[in-house]
């Protein structure tokens, strides 16, 4: 089984674009915590999504917000100089909006006053074979 969940902050705005086919796709970074030996320890994590995620990534993320996302671990393999690379990325199919920026603009410390974002959904229009 490889499913991943990850809660972190966006580490610069997305970036959404749609493919020849008109497929939504966006790309952005996650810093993740974990703790050794006492210390956090910052981890990177580079996050892909499609579609409709794409499309509320591109379009409500921004650098510094915390969100949570749900998917699986993918490693793409690549030549640079003769050596083969592997980079891990995070295949996204489900993103939570948690909150807003960690610090808000004019140097006050704090999050920001949260405001809701309204995300109108019509049923009939999801293709994933839902069985209701």
């Amino acid at each position: 089984m490889n499913n991943v969940t990850l809660m972190g902050r966006v580490g610069q705005d997305p970036e959404l674009i749609y493919s020849k086919s008109g497929v939504a796709v966006c790309r952005f970074s996650l810093a993740t915590n974990r703790y050794a030996s006492g210390e956090a320890i910052t981890d990177w994590h580079n996050v892909v999504c499609f579609n409709k995620t794409a499309e509320v990534a591109g379009n409500y993320v921004k650098k510094g917000e915390q969100v949570c996302i749900e998917g699986c671990v993918t490693y793409d393999k690549y030549d640079a100089n003769g050596q083969t690379k592997v980079k891990t990325k995070i295949l996204a199919n489900r993103l939570h909006l948690i909150s807003g920026q960690k610090t808000s603009e004019h140097n006050n410390v704090g999050p920001q006053k949260q405001t809701p974002i309204p995300i109108n959904i019509d049923l009939n229009d999801i293709e994933d074979g839902l069985p209701f």
